[in-house]
């Protein structure tokens, strides 16, 4: 999405319905990309060049309060200094646990995880799970024998497609999914191994309850 929109045509079709008058503000989603994800930042550049006079909104749900300097210097967002809307992001329907698992005996943990959690899943609801790399996604999902998710995978899109329409319960993926996936019936986010951090904790974690 960051190329589409700042593409030539994209940029010429935003002028034109703002001359329209249909135009009223721009909403950014998963805005703490931008400065967790460098790539992103010259689209940003290219994109305040259209120059259109309207407001912008910033929207994430893992932005704390310590990251807000380094956001408003990265992004030169000084005239006007940003305002903050802030609402509490912890759901009532999500329960956490940690299982102290040896490294050796973690397919078959997790294996065992998703069996137990699998019985009292209702039609069409699923299960995620997380990995911190492309190797172990591979190895979990072929232990597994369920839909795998990861850049590169090429078959990757209907591998999503079949997880979200049902025809498959478990989905091992990277942080690929973490953000800006919002698909109903996730009931068991499983995270293997350290997360990249809090924030990436919470948005994959994010990911159920939906």
């Amino acid at each position: 999405m960051a190329d589409t929109g700042t593409s030539g045509e994209f940029g010429t079709f935003l002028h034109d319905i703002f001359n329209e008058g249909q135009l009223s503000r721009i909403h950014f989603d998963e805005a703490h990309m931008m400065t967790r994800e460098k790539h992103f930042r010259p689209k940003f550049e290219a994109f305040r060049r259209l120059c259109l006079p309207v407001p912008i909104h910033f929207i994430t749900a893992t932005f704390p309060p310590t990251h807000e300097q380094t956001f408003e210097s990265e992004l030169l967002l000084i005239q006007p200094c940003p305002t903050y809307i802030r609402a509490k992001t912890n759901r009532l329907n999500t329960q956490y646990r940690v299982h102290e698992i040896p490294d050796d005996e973690m397919n078959s943990a997790i294996a065992k995880l998703v069996d137990e959690e699998a019985e009292d899943l209702a039609t069409g609801e699923k299960i995620l799970i997380f990995c911190s790399s492309i190797t172990e996604v591979k190895e979990i999902a072929e232990f597994l024998k369920c839909a795998s998710y990861y850049s590169g995978f090429p078959t990757k899109d209907k591998a999503l497609l079949d997880w979200k329409e049902g025809r498959e319960t478990v989905m091992v993926s990277t942080t690929g999914l973490g953000a800006g996936m919002n698909i109903r019936g996730v009931r068991v986010v499983i995270h293997v191994g350290k997360t990249y951090g809090c924030s990436a904790f919470v948005q994959g974690s994010g990911r159920g309850g939906r």
